[in-house]
């Protein structure tokens, strides 16, 4: 569900190395927040990079995409990750 203000996947992912996972179980109805910590702000033009590189060093080291459905940014801008689907 892509609401007003947040931006799809496509704003950040890497063709080569597209977000995959299992479809969800059921509807969601947790939210969940995480903050990894850490220092520099990840704000606007920097998000993108960011989420690729996190994106990078899961499947690198992993084997598997970010989990999460969205992300928000330091300066509250909403990201697409996995998604609904």
């Amino acid at each position: 569900m892509i609401v007003p203000g947040m931006h799809p996947r496509e704003d950040w992912q890497d063709p080569a190395q597209p977000v995959t996972g299992p479809p969800p179980r059921g509807a969601a109805h947790t939210w969940v927040i995480h903050y990894p910590g850490g220092g520099g702000a990840h704000v606007g033009g920097q998000v993108p990079s960011y989420l690729r590189g996190i994106q990078n060093n899961y499947l690198s080291s992993r084997g598997y995409s970010i989990g999460y459905s969205y992300g928000v940014a330091q300066d509250g801008s909403m990201w697409e990750i996995r998604g609904d689907d």
